[in-house]
């Protein structure tokens, strides 16, 4: 089954990484890893987004997983919103790994950030007559997880999954500012993944 995965920056896709290669053991030649962030902003970024895409779909290929930076929690929605309920029926069934700056296990910056998402959607395809029911599926201290279930006429075409960490990606990993190499960020994501419960959350949402 192919997936996508989509999350806000450079720092999420070194911690995916880490995560899918060696906590999950998924090959990484199975993985097409796509940062769209402000360095690119002089190239034709809809012409890459769509080759990546265009990757993953191919049958002649054997990627299974798109792990995509935006840039972003706001540019996760605005940018892929046209192609959701498109990856909800081909069975790509996205992943989002957003950071909800809030405090520890409060729930409401997720309820809040899943109405306004169902809301952008509904507007964004009327023409489905798009309805979403949405659920909590798991928690662990740093993070909570919910389901998006997308009906189309009141028939089910696919789920979104929705990862989020309560603060942020950087603090719950020890990354700020001042951590500059790519190495570093690895070994301090690794750290974190070694420790921490997050697993649980792409394993369900990947087998589901």
């Amino acid at each position: 089954m192919k997936r996508v995965i989509l999350s806000e920056g450079k720092n999420d896709t070194i911690f995916l990484k880490e995560l899918l290669t060696k906590k999950m053991a998924i090959e990484e030649s199975k993985i097409l890893f796509f940062d769209q962030n402000s360095q690119d902003i002089e190239k034709n970024l809809k012409f890459l987004e769509d080759i990546y895409f265009d990757k993953l779909q191919s049958e002649w290929m054997e990627y299974k997983l798109l792990v995509k930076s935006e840039g972003g929690k706001t540019k996760i929605i605005d940018v892929t919103i046209s192609k959701l309920p498109y990856l909800c029926r081909q069975g790509y069934n996205p992943i989002m790994l957003i950071d909800l700056d809030s405090s520890p296990m409060d729930n409401s910056s997720m309820k809040s950030f899943i109405d306004r998402f169902a809301e952008k959607l509904i507007n964004r395809f009327r023409c489905y007559n798009l309805k979403i029911k949405s659920k909590e599926l798991h928690k662990i201290n740093d993070a909570l997880m919910y389901s998006m279930t997308l009906f189309k006429n009141t028939k089910s075409i696919g789920t979104i999954y929705i990862i989020g960490f309560y603060q942020t990606l950087e603090r719950v990993t020890g990354i700020d500012n001042s951590i500059r190499t790519d190495e570093k960020k690895r070994n301090m994501s690794k750290t974190y993944i070694e420790r921490s419960q997050i697993h649980e959350m792409f394993i369900k949402a990947l087998q589901e």
